[in-house]
């Protein structure tokens, strides 16, 4: 990580919907994926588009040198920042105990290390998780207490119940490490303790195929209905079914400073703007905030709190 670098979270807040053209399976309007894992994801354009809007509503000048100038004058120069896409950290699926889990895999929190060119705490360590048992922190809230056996008996694996599965979890000083690290990036603050330690018993690490299949299962899908002008009823075209992340998702990306030029106002003398200083300019109101994100946020998707690591 470097000064030009800021890491940047995505904690959705309701169900989050990056959709796809139409889809040909019993989704019909299914949301965006990494092509090679599945993974959903919130695109880099969509967040650059929101938090354009939003600089734009109070400082057009500083938007066009942060973003680039609109389409009549884009010859001008380029933005001064560049945002990769949120990819998928954390998902949360029904649990039996602790009511949902916040489940990740390996490959994904290896992946998070490489791209933010910086190693988490314990991610060299990670256990390669293949099968059971899966790991979950010291103190976590998805295993039942444990009972008291007999003296020289064999103590029985921790069971953690995750929508229809039942599997065998460990618990992981490793884990622990890597949770503080991430909930302390995406709720910092001694206020935010409690949501810190919220975060740290619900994590659970499990293997990556596992990961892979429940970001096709454990989506949030909702049917829905047009309403005819007419009748007041729901209309002959029929109900579609719809797709989305769910509340409490977590991901995460990168804003990348660039050099570039900038000017002050439309057709102003353009001067050199240095990495470094464009991940300055950006409004510090905009280093924690809530966003709207994606689609269908009339009908109470895309709220999102989204937060910009300092370096």
């Amino acid at each position: 990580m470097n000064s030009t670098t800021r890491i940047y979270w995505i904690h959705a807040l309701s169900p989050l919907r990056i959709g796809v053209e139409e889809g040909l399976d019993a989704v019909n309007l299914p949301t965006m994926r990494e092509a090679h894992t599945g993974h959903p994801l919130v695109p880099g354009s969509s967040l650059r588009g929101v938090l354009r809007s939003e600089v734009m509503a109070t400082n057009p000048d500083l938007s066009r040198q942060l973003f680039g100038p609109e389409r009549d004058n884009a010859g001008d120069h380029r933005g001064a920042l560049a945002i990769t896409d949120a990819n998928l950290v954390a998902l949360p699926v029904r649990s039996l105990r602790g009511t949902w889990a916040w489940v990740t895999s390996p490959l994904v929190l290896r992946r998070l290390a490489r791209n933010r060119s910086q190693k988490l705490t314990g991610t060299n360590d990670i256990p390669e998780v293949t099968e059971a048992p899966y790991c979950v922190c010291t103190g976590s809230v998805l295993v039942p207490p444990a009972k008291a056996q007999p003296s020289g008996a064999d103590v029985p694996p921790a069971k953690v119940f995750l929508e229809e599965y039942e599997v065998s979890v460990e618990q992981s000083a490793t884990l622990d490490r890597v949770a503080a690290t991430l909930a302390t990036e995406i709720w910092p603050g001694a206020d935010m303790e409690p949501a810190r330690a919220f975060f740290a018993q619900r994590l659970l690490l499990v293997p990556d195929n596992t990961f892979g299949v429940l970001c096709q299962t454990a989506m949030e899908l909702r049917t829905r209905v047009c309403i005819s002008r007419e009748t007041g009823t729901a209309d002959t075209s029929g109900p579609w079914t719809e797709e989305a992340m769910p509340a409490e998702s977590l991901l995460s990306g990168l804003i990348v400073g660039r050099e570039t030029l900038k000017a002050d106002s439309v057709g102003a003398e353009r001067k050199r703007l240095g990495e470094a200083e464009a991940l300055r300019l950006l409004p510090d109101r905009l280093t924690t905030c809530n966003l709207r994100l994606g689609g269908h946020t009339g009908v109470g998707y895309g709220q999102v709190l989204f937060r910009i690591v300092e370096g």
